[in-house]
């Protein structure tokens, strides 16, 4: 009985966690285009000095309508110990006590996979799991507002 349920804990290990990093792997498509293309913006962003990773994809969804695709993302990031202009480079290592952060992210693609509206929004996650907000004037990444998308 014990060995049986050993078996079932280390197949719900597998099914359920995977390595950091590994939800590119899950998604395909135009949710796998929309997480590229908000990993790209994240690190355009000038007071971003490190480069980070994807650590956990928390929810993925699109929507197909009459002009294109519609894609939600909800992911976590660590940084890593590689500046932002590598940020691609899987060779990077996160930080044991580097910054996280949680993401959204919301891309609209005509028919063509061109983007017409975006929106990423990157705040920092605090370790009891709350959005810390942004300080100092600067507004968050991929702000709505900012950008005038809002």
């Amino acid at each position: 009985m014990r060995k049986l349920l050993f078996q079932l804990v280390l197949l719900l290990a597998a099914l359920g966690a995977g390595p950091a990093g590994a939800a590119e792997e899950e998604l395909s498509g135009p949710r796998l285009r929309g997480l590229q293309l908000a990993l790209e913006d994240f690190h355009k962003h000038p007071p971003v000095q490190w480069a980070f990773k994807n650590i956990q994809l928390l929810s993925a969804s699109d929507l197909e309508f009459s002009a294109g695709t519609f894609v939600k993302l909800q992911f976590r990031l660590q940084q890593t110990s590689c500046p932002k202009r590598e940020w691609r480079n899987s060779d990077c290592k996160l930080k044991p006590n580097g910054r996280k952060r949680i993401c959204q992210a919301c891309f609209k693609f005509d028919s063509k996979d061109q983007v017409l509206k975006r929106m990423v929004h990157c705040p920092m996650d605090s370790p009891n799991g709350r959005k810390v907000t942004q300080g100092r004037g600067g507004g968050a990444v991929g702000n709505p507002q900012a950008e005038g998308l809002g």
